[in-house]
């Protein structure tokens, strides 16, 4: 167990980190209202903002960042000032290093796959929804959200969410366990000769040759904008924030949505 003293300097540790965090919070909101001031953000006809939080700083859309204009150096400046004015406190605001987005394709693909599925049905596995989606390739995507074959064992793993006390677990199924639970489902598959037939999705999965694997299952948050990665061959439990997802977006604003955000906020390191 630990001692008092552990105790007593755990506890100011965690006052001085909700200390921290509040007056972060208070810079950032400063942030935001002179953003609006400058009308570079503005929200819209639902009355929200296309922007969010991000650590220490803000993304906004790209098109939303190029309203500053050229001269982004008087932009900071102001901002900073402005912040100061509010808060009492004295912060550089820069642009914040966004890293380089993982290849789109797949992830697109898979979306697209997934429109019609609503946003608690992505986090939470649902039979009748896997049901529903009637073709194999969309249950495929659906399905390995939450499932995986791990590698050099007879098991398969699948996440549930524990109707009791309300949180995800995993499960370890043997594979006359998994044919079992998933028996009911059937789906549209493209056979040899071009035609669709309805077959088991469980028993198409099972032999499917590009079926998601892994070798073990953990839970390991980790921080994507600092270069951090989930480890490969991880079934990672950590599934990060759910943010909304925006369907039926127009083509021509298609660029907007699949690059979307600049990243600003928070210098490390005032300059004198």
């Amino acid at each position: 167990p630990k001692s008092n003293e552990q105790d007593t300097q755990s506890s100011e540790e965690r006052i001085m980190s909700y200390f921290c965090q509040e007056y972060e919070r208070r810079a950032l909101y400063a942030l935001f209202k002179f953003m609006c001031l400058k009308e570079i953000l503005a929200p819209d006809s639902n009355g929200r903002y296309r922007m969010m939080l991000r650590y220490d700083g803000i993304d906004i859309l790209k098109r939303d960042w190029d309203r500053v204009g050229k001269d982004k150096t008087s932009f900071f400046a102001e901002a900073s000032a402005f912040i100061e004015a509010e808060t009492g406190l004295r912060l550089g605001i820069t642009e914040k290093k966004y890293p380089q987005p993982p290849p789109l394709k797949d992830e697109i693909e898979n979306a697209a796959k997934l429109k019609d599925v609503s946003d608690e049905d992505l986090i939470v596995f649902n039979h009748e929804t896997l049901k529903q989606l009637h073709f194999y390739e969309r249950q495929k995507v659906y399905f390995e959200l939450f499932a995986s074959k791990v590698l050099f064992s007879s098991c398969f793993v699948l996440v549930r969410r524990d109707p009791i006390r309300n949180i995800d677990q995993s499960v370890q199924m043997r594979e006359a366990d998994l044919r079992t639970s998933f028996q009911h489902v059937s789906g549209l598959c493209c056979t040899k000769k071009g035609t669709l037939e309805e077959e088991s999705f469980i028993a198409n999965w099972i032999r499917d040759n590009d079926m998601r694997v892994c070798n073990t299952v953990d839970f390991r948050p980790y921080n994507p904008d600092s270069g951090d990665e989930s480890p490969p061959g991880l079934f990672n439990l950590f599934r990060g924030y759910a943010i909304p997802r925006e369907v039926n977006v127009p083509v021509e604003d298609a660029v907007n949505y699949l690059q979307p955000f600049h990243y600003i906020g928070i210098a490390r390191r005032q300059r004198r």
